[in-house]
C-alpha cells in the first residue's frame, strides 16, 4: 500500500501551474509504504509535485520523473515501470522499497491524497 499525505490538506490548497509561482507553496510533506515511512520533506514544493505526476496520469506515460527545480538530486520522485509495475524511487528515500504497485493503485493514492480534508 502506497499513500501520500502532507500536513495541509491539498484541497485547501490552490494549485499554481506556472515557475516560480507553483515553487512558493511549501508543505510538510510524506510517502508512506506498507505504514512505513519512505519519504519525509518539511518544506516540499507541492504545486510543482503534483503538476508532474498530474501529466504522468494524464499522458499514461510509462515512467514518472519528478525532477526538482531546489534540488540537484534529481530525479527527486519517481516511479519507474518494471515488468508491468511500478517501483517507487526518491534520492531522499528512507528505505529501498522493492514492492511493485499496479498504475492504478498509485494513481488511486494521489486522488485520494488530493480528496483527504
Amino acid at each position: 500500500m502506497i499513500e501520500f499525505f502532507s500536513d495541509i490538506p491539498y484541497n485547501k490548497i490552490v494549485i499554481s501551474k506556472k515557475y516560480p509561482d507553483m515553487l512558493q507553496r511549501e508543505v510538510s510533506f510524506s510517502i508512506k509504504i506498507n505504514g512505513e515511512l519512505f519519504f519525509q520533506e518539511p518544506n516540499f514544493s507541492i504545486d510543482e509535485f503534483i503538476f508532474f505526476v498530474d501529466d504522468w496520469m494524464d499522458k499514461k506515460t510509462e515512467e514518472m520523473l519528478y525532477n526538482a527545480v531546489d534540488t540537484d538530486d534529481n530525479p527527486l520522485i519517481s516511479f519507474i515501470k518494471n515488468e508491468n509495475k511500478w517501483e517507487i524511487h526518491s534520492a531522499w528515500e528512507l528505505f529501498e522499497c522493492k514492492e511493485k504497485f499496479d498504475r492504478k493503485m498509485i494513481e488511486t493514492a494521489i486522488i485520494q491524497y488530493k480528496q483527504r480534508q
